[in-house]
């Protein structure tokens, strides 16, 4: 990143978030920073795990740098919100679709969470701005909720499964419905997933939740 660009984005760190106006050059610098530094915490750890769990010193910057990114509210932020917060990405709407789409689909997950965060998103823009989607980006979450429906396996992914579940419901689709329906409490289902009991309630219960909201 030129001298110039870093100077620009580390005194906006200094300008309360909810009022400063930057430019679309400068949110997309901030971004690519963002981007940068979490693949390089990535590059560490898979060299040498130990040295990510003595912490990572640039956690508190790079919260920083993100909050600038989600008051930015410019599409420019929103490849560095997906790298390292996608659920704030539920508030770009139409835009942000295809990129929580491919980070939904991360299997295995390049950060824990990462995935169900995505769905969760999905899911709060379909129900809250489902209006103004594209029929492509409606289609988009339709098949990445399926996908996800049946490829989520083992305890770790009990949330991706769980969201999952939710936004199948919300998209109105009534095989996915029934999917959904006939996995809640199933015993066997969930044995075979590889989900023990504690993993079974937890998305039986997300659920439920969509099954009721959505009748």
């Amino acid at each position: 990143m030129m001298q110039k660009e870093v100077v620009v984005y580390r005194a906006a760190l200094l300008v309360p978030a909810e009022s400063l106006q930057l430019h679309t050059d400068t949110v997309k610098a901030i971004s690519k920073e963002v981007v940068r530094m979490r693949n390089d915490v990535h590059a560490r750890f898979k060299k040498d795990p130990l040295s990510v769990n003595e912490g990572n010193s640039h956690s508190e910057y790079v919260t920083d740098l993100t909050m600038l990114l989600i008051n930015s509210r410019d599409p420019a932020a929103i490849d560095g919100l997906a790298a390292v917060a996608p659920l704030a990405l539920k508030d770009f709407g139409e835009a942000a679709v295809p990129t929580l789409v491919a980070v939904a689909r991360m299997e295995p997950e390049d950060e824990v969470g990462h995935s169900a965060d995505a769905l969760d998103a999905l899911g709060q823009i379909l129900v809250g701005q489902g209006n103004l989607l594209l029929p492509n980006s409606k289609a988009a979450i339709r098949q990445v909720a399926a996908q996800r429906l049946e490829s989520a396996k083992g305890n770790e992914q009990w949330r991706v499964l769980g969201e999952a579940a939710y936004l199948a419901v919300a998209t109105g689709d009534p095989q996915l419905r029934k999917q959904v329906e006939d996995m809640v409490d199933n015993n066997a289902e969930f044995a075979r997933r590889g989900m023990d009991k504690d993993s079974q309630d937890r998305v039986s219960q997300y659920a439920r939740w969509a099954l009721d909201k959505f009748r």
